[in-house]
């Protein structure tokens, strides 16, 4: 953030310290058995990572290799996935979702964000990425992107309604 504190690790790209992960109960299975396959548990991990008072670092000219949706549909049900499983961890452990920005799991609440997204963040994202002289056209497709991405996840918000 801009205080230059790393808020969230993705744990496909992190190295955690083994004798921390153990401290904190490792990864939540209760998420896999809850039938969310996927999405929020680094989050979750995170947050209880954090609690202990530890801090993340990042570590320079260190190399991580993940490989991306490379399909709409694959976007849209890792997205889902994400949205998911975040909320779930929220009922999970009572976290309020605000704290990440995130809607509630009710309909008005993800009307509101979607709205939000559409009329302050897609704007932002089609100037930032003309600006950077990338063009029209890859403006307009990563602003697409980019609310599919929202909207996908908010989606998986409130599918997580399931678990109240």
């Amino acid at each position: 953030d801009e205080t230059g504190e790393i808020m969230n690790v993705i744990t496909s790209t992190a190295a955690l310290r083994m004798d921390i992960l153990q401290e904190v109960g490792g990864f939540n299975v209760k998420q896999s058995a809850a039938g969310v396959p996927f999405g929020g548990d680094d989050v979750d991990l995170t947050w209880r990572i954090r609690n202990k008072g530890y801090q993340f670092r990042h570590v320079e000219g260190a190399t991580a290799f993940h490989n991306h949706r490379n399909s709409l549909k694959g976007l849209i049900k890792q997205h889902i996935g994400y949205g998911e499983g975040t909320m779930f961890h929220c009922i999970d452990s009572g976290r309020n979702p605000a704290e990440l920005g995130i809607p509630e799991p009710t309909y008005s609440s993800v009307s509101k964000d979607i709205l939000h997204y559409i009329s302050r963040e897609v704007p932002k994202r089609i100037w930032e990425v003309y600006q950077n002289h990338l063009g029209l056209k890859k403006a307009l497709q990563y602003s697409f992107l980019d609310l599919t991405r929202r909207v996908c996840y908010d989606i998986g918000v409130l599918k997580a309604r399931r678990f109240i």
